[in-house]
């Protein structure tokens, strides 16, 4: 209830803003959206809790993550979560790509949890709720909550543990992005995952299940990015001709890493993974979801001579994770 009537706030405001500007979205001028992104203080927070395991003959790829929007004195505004589920499986030595690898809130009711619930919602509905009952709380209070509270059991009574590590690594000043809007700024999450990279076992050389995950978090006023915070992670199993898993090679985000990633020697420009993301998200602010689909692209890497200025990156996965935004609030 809380964010739906956060959701219709921004409705309001949207519809009174765009009645006194000319033009549609699409025409809008630098200063326009300066003025658009004006106004409150708010910090946009991402998490991904990571449980990778290794089972008998399959790679388990496992996350949950979360956009969290704080105002400035660090209340929850709003929030989403949303997880994967990815097993991989490895038959005679061979990996068996999965085609869908998209996430429980993009499956829907595909996810098919609704009629095994006792309260009959779907893992969607559950986590919404679950967000929705954090409104209001500090990152602190919102960590507490044990899952045990009457209000949240009424429409939330999954496992939360995934939740509440996302809020746990969501809760790190280091990595989260200021922002302002005129508007109630809504969250929005998303994830591209790639196997690409994954290859069989040979006589003598092990195969690889490779899984990589573009998470992008963004805070929009109205139709308007405000702020954004990207984090890629990369996890790979290693396993033998029988298929048994050998190792799992679990990776921290490179965000996080900072300069331990160690990309800034080999950078044409100087600049380490996460600051080349920081450069993308600030060239971002002011677009429309469907803009950043639309960023001129040249194979992998941008074309427009302002953005590879600070950002000679691939970011191909980067624009469709954000592009994904634009339904996954």
């Amino acid at each position: 209830m809380k964010r739906i009537i956060s959701v219709f706030c921004v409705v309001v405001y949207t519809v009174f803003w765009l009645s006194s500007c000319k033009g549609n979205e699409g025409d809008m001028g630098a200063s326009e959206k300066e003025d658009y992104l004006k106004g409150n203080s708010y910090t946009l927070y991402m998490g991904v809790y990571q449980d990778h395991d290794a089972l008998e003959g399959k790679a388990k790829f496992s996350s949950t993550f979360a956009a969290i929007i704080c105002d400035k004195k660090g209340r929850i505004v709003d929030c989403v979560f949303d997880a994967t589920e990815d097993n991989i499986s490895i038959e005679d030595g061979a990996v068996l790509p999965k085609a869908d690898l998209r996430s429980k809130n993009e499956q829907g009711l595909e996810y098919s949890m609704k009629s095994a619930s006792a309260i009959g919602k779907e893992w969607y509905e559950q986590a919404r709720h679950f967000a929705d009952f954090l409104i209001g709380k500090t990152l602190d209070e919102a960590d507490e909550v044990d899952g045990g509270e009457a209000e949240l059991m009424a429409g939330c009574t999954i496992n939360i543990n995934g939740f509440k590590g996302a809020i746990e690594e969501a809760d790190d000043q280091e990595n989260s992005v200021r922002f302002q809007s005129a508007l109630p700024p809504v969250a929005a999450i998303s994830v591209v995952n790639s196997s690409e990279g994954s290859k069989d076992a040979g006589d003598n050389s092990d195969g690889v299940v490779a899984m990589r995950s573009t998470y992008a978090a963004v805070a929009k006023s109205g139709s308007r990015i405000a702020a954004a915070n990207i984090e890629e992670t990369e996890t790979k199993a290693y396993f033998d001709m029988e298929g048994e898993i050998k190792s799992l090679e679990k990776s921290e985000g490179k965000r996080d890493l900072g300069y331990s990633y160690g990309m800034r020697d080999a950078s044409g420009i100087g600049l380490e993974w996460f600051e080349q993301v920081q450069n993308f998200e600030k060239y971002i602010v002011g677009l429309s979801s469907n803009e950043v689909a639309a960023i001129n692209m040249n194979g992998d890497y941008s074309a427009d001579d302002t953005l590879l200025a600070g950002c000679t990156i691939k970011i191909t996965d980067f624009v469709k994770a954000v592009a994904k935004t634009a339904n996954a609030t």
